[in-house]
């Protein structure tokens, strides 16, 4: 079974002190588990993941000495913490943010995809040091909610965005704690900054039976 995969691809170069995981997960605290979740399972599961994914950095990672990290204390701790939290969203946090501690734009860690998906009808990416709208599906909130090519977006959700930040932004809010709704705050032009609330539009997947 493939429980997670890294994801290599050429978006950004890797950043230099950009914000971790660590600023989300502190969102996470106290959530309670889902309803009918089993935690026990959910956590042996998300140690399989955290097993597999930190031995793969170990070995394969491009810089043997992995940026001067101490990997295996590093790699105890997000053990220990995994034990620790109540919910699968905060477990899998923190296999993203032990990932995320290696600053490198083509290692991070993605979890098995799940059922609901949820479509903002925007995609975004670095331009010098801005981030800015590339892509807009015409029936989706964002352009509903009056969006345009070439908006640049300032906050998520109250994170400020930047280049070194947007992709673990991107990658927590769609894959690690999938939002129904985002507050985003953008600009166009010399514009005075404008603030919406989107409400994404759920896609339920097909349920499939073992």
């Amino acid at each position: 079974m493939v429980r997670f995969r890294f994801f290599i691809q050429n978006f950004l170069s890797p950043p230099a002190g950009a914000i971790t995981a660590f600023c989300f997960i502190l969102s996470l605290a106290g959530l309670p588990p889902l309803l009918g979740q089993n935690v026990s399972i959910d956590r042996q599961d998300v140690l399989d993941m955290l097993k597999d994914a930190s031995e793969d950095v170990r070995n394969h990672f491009y810089d043997p000495n992995l940026k001067g990290l101490n990997w295996d204390a590093l790699v105890d701790e997000t053990k220990k913490r995994i034990e620790h939290d109540t919910s699968r969203y905060q477990m899998e946090a923190e296999v993203f943010s032990l990932l995320d501690r290696l600053q490198d734009s083509h290692t991070f860690f993605l979890p098995p995809g799940r059922l609901d998906k949820v479509y903002f009808g925007f995609e975004a990416k670095a331009y010098g040091d801005e981030v800015r709208i590339y892509k807009l599906e015409g029936k989706r909130p964002a352009a509903k909610a009056g969006m345009q090519l070439g908006d640049r977006l300032i906050t998520l959700n109250g994170f400020k965005v930047a280049r070194s930040n947007y992709l673990a932004m991107k990658v927590f809010y769609r894959y690690i704690r999938p939002v129904s709704a985002m507050d985003i705050t953008y600009a166009r032009g010399q514009d005075p900054p404008k603030s919406i609330h989107l409400q994404g539009d759920i896609q339920q997947e097909p349920r499939h039976a073992d």
